[in-house]
């Protein structure tokens, strides 16, 4: 609730808000805080809100919540050497609310093998032309 403020300001200008789920000192989401990123979806329903790293380690539930927020989104950055869990169907069906992500130079994984990985996974293309850009320039033209 300290952030009310900020959440207002942004999303009555459309600006995209990545949030970092998460108290683990290792960086990952544990299953029981992803409640909370649906709180302030609901709380702010017009927020365009990204969960980074698709809440990982717990991307395969946490991608299923982008199914329930009209504006939420997650991204695929890695955590360090580790893609998060999901695979081409997890991404498919909502191709239009994923975004590519690659925390390079901080991470062990280059954008280049972070295009690959994403790539191999056969996802149809306009389902990976959304992720690797199309979705992200969408967001910035609709800031306001």
């Amino acid at each position: 609730h300290r952030l009310n403020g900020v959440m207002l300001f942004a999303a009555e200008r459309k600006v995209p808000v990545v949030i970092h789920l998460g108290h683990n000192v290792n960086g990952r989401t544990e299953l029981e805080e992803l409640p909370s990123i649906s709180r302030v979806a609901d709380e702010h329903p017009e927020l365009r809100l990204i969960l980074a790293h698709c809440g990982h380690h717990a991307a395969r539930e946490a991608i299923t919540l982008l199914d329930r927020h009209e504006h939420l989104y997650a991204d695929l950055t890695p955590v360090v050497t580790e893609w998060p869990d999901v695979d081409a169907s997890h991404i498919e069906t909502r191709s239009h609310k994923v975004l590519f992500g690659s925390d390079s130079p901080n991470t062990a994984l280059s954008v280049t093998a972070g295009i690959s990985h994403w790539s191999s996974l056969g996802l149809s293309y306009t389902a990976l032309t959304a992720v690797l850009g199309g979705n992200a320039s969408r967001l910035i033209a609709e800031q306001q």
